[in-house]
């Protein structure tokens, strides 16, 4: 399998990923435009791709989503409750365009995908699990809390694509209104740095498969790449986890593409 991080943050976020037969976009929460370049960057033709698949209906995560669908015949897989909350966005977009999925697995060529809902204030909001039957890739950027059957879905990755998307006491003592900070901070919000941290700590425990997390959706006004890192790398050191030889954790760009990781 390959994984690119095409763009990840509040300004907007998208996913690729690749078997041997199928090439999957995760959210197109940037132009259309923007979407075709970051592809094309890591050698892949915006018509290569099988699917789409959105985890929820916030515009950063669908902002290139009319655009990119007028311009392809590409399936695009969505939760029903997330394409009626986009259709006045996508009415003149035919039905039979869109595949509605519900929690549990489907098949997308040669991938197999489990779609498990996590805590996020959009109507619905989906993790997934993406595996071909030999490498598993866990991918999760909007939750505020890492609830049991997430874990339990994440659990056999062997790479890890994770929210880290806050510093708390950043968020505590910054300029947002308080409705703002409750929201970021509470159980419907964003998964935090501590929280994040933790989250890997228990995944590797259980299994240890877990070879490489990317830390993903970082807050711009809430966060630093180093210190998401500094964080996780921290935690997992007090545990006997040692980030750069047990495992390796890196942080994804905001704004362009992190380069092409390979599972082998």
């Amino acid at each position: 399998m390959e994984y690119c991080s095409l763009a990840s943050g509040s300004s907007g976020n998208a996913h690729y990923l690749a078997s041997k037969k199928t090439k999957i976009l995760v959210d197109v929460g940037m132009s259309a435009k923007y979407i075709r370049e970051a592809l094309g960057s890591v050698g892949v033709h915006l018509d290569d791709i099988n699917a789409i698949v959105i985890t929820h209906g916030h515009i950063d995560h669908v902002r290139g989503l009319k655009v990119l669908a007028k311009r392809t015949s590409v399936p695009i897989y969505i939760h029903r409750t997330t394409y009626e909350y986009l259709l006045p966005r996508l009415e003149e977009l035919p039905i039979d365009r869109f595949t509605f999925f519900e929690e549990g697995r489907m098949i997308v060529q040669d991938m197999e995908v489990e779609a498990f809902q996590v805590p996020h204030d959009a109507f619905k909001t989906f993790g997934f699990r993406f595996t071909d039957g030999k490498k598993t890739l866990g991918l999760a950027t909007d939750l505020g809390e890492m609830e049991d059957k997430a874990l339990k879905a994440l659990i056999s990755s062997d790479f890890l694509v994770l929210e880290s998307n806050h510093d708390e006491n950043m968020v505590r003592m910054g300029p947002y209104p308080y409705r703002l900070k409750q929201r970021i901070l509470g159980e419907l919000g964003h998964l935090s740095n501590a929280r994040a941290a933790q989250s890997i700590r228990t995944i590797y425990e259980q299994e240890g498969k877990l070879r490489f997390v990317l830390l993903a959706h970082l807050s711009e006004q809430n966060n630093y790449p180093d210190l998401a890192y500094m964080t996780t790398h921290a935690h997992l050191k007090e545990h006997k986890i040692h980030a750069g030889r047990d495992l390796q954790v890196e942080v994804a760009p905001r704004k362009n593409p992190s380069g092409v990781y390979r599972l082998l």
